[in-house]
């Protein structure tokens, strides 16, 4: 149970007690002055503020034990508050219920930076699991460090049995999405940053030409740590993985990551890290729904929620394309022999087979829905001929139906103009950005991004910052 619903309800309980202490004191007993009504109550408020302090404690029990070794002061705080980040973190998402299961903690010791070769994640029955973990200098971003210090707090706060084969089958996806999380520091207060804000730059653009890779292709395919902009993607497709399984998960009575990682755990080691998904549909004392449960459209519809909005739109020929594909549909009717027939058609054209068509309500909520995800992902100036559509469709009657097929006419005709003057303002904004911005400004933002991770194309370009660098100054003196 979640520490503050359990200190909710607490709360709700006491407060009930403490009423009905107060009242047998007024009904029963001798009048008493104020001040040792005051006294009592302090004594009482005390009393409670303690216990729900020692339940809170109790409830976010952390899943370690840190040994500081021949560290540094410095080097200590500094550890010490980013494990208990990560600790934090991963309660977050895998949620304090687990605990229950806990057996023993992860006992991290820390060496100096001379013992960086010494990092180790082992197991020593039956006392139970042990880190190594070399607090060097910017240890935090190395995903070398990270990983052990994830796989082990995972491993304990799951009620994992501590094994050299269980650790190794906590999936990867879930340990690169975590360190990249705790790299980035999204997790400021123990909440995360608005998903508004692009936390996920490279998945973003992805997603704005249609190019996210199935949770097939992203799973089960090795992406090289060498090869930098495809593992920069990767990892920040493998943290939006955890977010949509943290805030879209099909189960109702249990958490979604920990029964991952028990089915990883639980599976043999040639399985697939895609299959573990499938295996969701045979998870007992859930929703009959999730026999319907497709993982792969789970991700994808997840992955367009968090990434595309109107203020991070998708691209233009994209947003043209898929709404050629929606204007085009394909229906099953019922044809003059009573049987079943599929027909392509136009959507102004789904008013002529209205009494006809089979599932007529779930027909109607498909092309409503992909029009107003459209919606949602376009820019603003696109978007209201989009709902229109949308809105028209879900409210199509058969006394409707003579004027639908002019009304989707008109929002098409009004789509296409909408298209055109976005189209306009971005050329313009484009000579305008050409003119007065400065172009070592435009290629500042290129040129952090390099240096951030470390590229050699960032070597290799320093002749070209320097050079524009030298024509901005020029551009400031000639003013």
């Amino acid at each position: 149970m979640n520490h503050e619903i359990l200190e909710n309800k607490l709360e709700r309980f006491f407060s009930g007690c403490k009423f009905i202490i107060f009242k047998k004191i007024r009904g029963h007993m001798p009048r008493v002055s104020n001040a040792r009504r005051i006294r009592g109550g302090l004594y009482l408020l005390a009393t409670l503020s303690v216990f729900f302090m020692t339940a809170a404690q109790l409830c976010s029990q952390e899943t370690y034990s840190l040994f500081p070794g021949k560290t540094s002061l410095a080097e200590r705080r500094e550890a010490s508050f980013y494990i208990q980040s990560a600790d934090t973190m991963i309660s977050k998402l895998i949620g304090s219920g687990t605990l229950r299961k806990q057996q023993g903690k992860l006992q991290i010791f820390l060496l100096g930076s001379d013992d960086r070769n010494k990092l180790e994640l082992y197991v020593k029955p039956p006392a139970g699991l042990f880190l190594n973990l070399p607090v060097s200098s910017d240890w935090q971003n190395d995903e070398a460090a990270l990983k052990p210090l994830l796989r082990g707090m995972i491993c304990i706060r799951c009620g994992i049995t501590p094994s050299k084969a269980n650790l190794a089958k906590i999936p990867d996806w879930l340990l690169s999405g975590l360190a990249y999380r705790l790299k980035t520091q999204q997790t400021v207060n123990d909440s995360l940053t608005p998903y508004i804000l692009q936390p996920h730059p490279n998945v973003t653009f992805l997603a704005a030409e249609g190019k996210i890779p199935s949770l097939e292709l992203l799973l089960d395919t090795p992406t090289s740590q060498k090869d930098i902009a495809a593992y920069t993607a990767y990892v920040e497709l493998c943290d939006l993985l955890i977010e949509i399984c943290n805030k879209k998960s099909p189960l109702k009575n249990r958490n979604l990551i920990d029964v991952l990682v028990n089915l990883s755990v639980n599976s043999s080691a040639e399985s697939k890290a895609s299959e573990i998904f499938n295996k969701l549909k045979d998870t007992p004392q859930e929703s009959i729904k999730l026999k319907e449960f497709n993982p792969s459209i789970w991700f994808a519809d997840g992955a367009a929620a968090y990434t595309m909005n109107h203020i991070s739109p998708s691209a233009l020929g994209f947003l043209l394309s898929r709404f050629r594909e929606n204007m085009e549909i394909d229906l099953i009717v019922l044809n003059k022999d009573n049987k079943q027939e599929e027909i392509h058609c136009r959507l102004e054209q789904l008013a002529e087979n209205l009494e006809q068509l089979e599932n007529k309500t779930q027909t109607m909520q498909t092309i409503v829905s992909r029009f107003q995800t459209m919606a949602n992902e376009s820019p603003v100036i696109i978007r209201e001929p989009l709902f229109r559509i949308a809105s028209h469709t879900v409210t199509l009657t058969a006394e409707k139906a003579p004027l639908f097929a002019q009304s989707i006419k008109d929002a098409e005709k009004d789509f296409y103009a909408a298209l055109d003057k976005h189209i306009a303002i971005e050329a313009y904004l484009k000579t305008q950005e050409i003119a007065f911005i400065p172009p070592g400004v435009r290629h500042d933002s290129y040129m952090r991004t390099l240096a951030e991770l470390d590229d050699a194309e960032y070597k290799r370009m320093n002749d070209i910052n320097n050079y524009l660098d030298i024509m901005e100054s020029k551009r400031k003196d000639s003013k």
